[in-house]
């Protein structure tokens, strides 16, 4: 069973936690309302998005918002005795930079310039994974190309991804394909499957 889904990150100064926790969500109109990779869904042999998480009422009914909090508090205190000060909510001083972020993320002027730097996307399962190619176009010209994959070899990804970002496909020559092994082969495959549908869609 899943409650939604979470997120860490580290740094030197701080350690970040973001995420969610369903207590009591219509969760159909949650299925209604987020988009999912139909491809990626079906690989993983996952019937639907509802059926990934669990409201916490259904595991105890009694639970509420305020509990969980106080839950959490005190979940966390014991985790880390040293902490002198905990505290829900945010000081002024954060309100105040998620008002800049807010500003300049609903501006016209950085969303048109999103639009006219991610021009083009295409995505597929393949046996060897999820690959999402995206490239960035100025006057029908791609300027940045980038993969993501939840395939086995980010490093060979991450190669050919900056061998395209310089303009050399030689990485797709089927005499350099021998310097690989039959998985890595699959992986280069697809993605140039998907780079050629690119260029297709610049042509036309």
């Amino acid at each position: 069973m899943k409650c939604s889904g979470n997120a860490y990150y580290s740094s030197k100064y701080a350690v970040l936690h973001h995420g969610t926790l369903l207590v009591d969500v219509d969760l159909k109109r949650m299925q209604r309302l987020l988009s999912t990779s139909g491809s990626k869904i079906s690989r993983k042999g996952i019937k639907s998005i509802r059926s990934r998480v669990i409201n916490l009422k259904e595991l105890n009914e009694n639970i509420t918002i305020e509990l969980l909090k106080t839950e959490i508090i005190s979940s966390f205190c014991r985790e880390f005795p040293s902490v002198s000060e905990v505290r829900i909510g945010m000081t002024e001083r954060e309100l105040s930079d998620i008002k800049e972020l807010k500003d300049k993320y609903e501006s016209e002027d950085w969303n048109y310039k999103q639009i006219r730097e991610y021009a083009i996307k295409v995505e597929e399962t393949f046996e060897c994974g999820n690959m999402e190619l995206t490239c960035e176009m100025n006057e029908r010209k791609i300027t940045d190309f980038s993969i993501v994959s939840d395939s086995l070899y980010p490093d060979l990804i991450e190669s050919i991804a900056e061998s395209l970002r310089k303009g050399d496909i030689s990485v797709f020559d089927e005499e350099k394909m021998t310097d690989h092994d039959e998985a890595e082969v699959k992986v280069i495959k697809s993605i140039e499957l998907l780079y050629n549908r690119i260029l297709k869609m610049i042509d036309n």
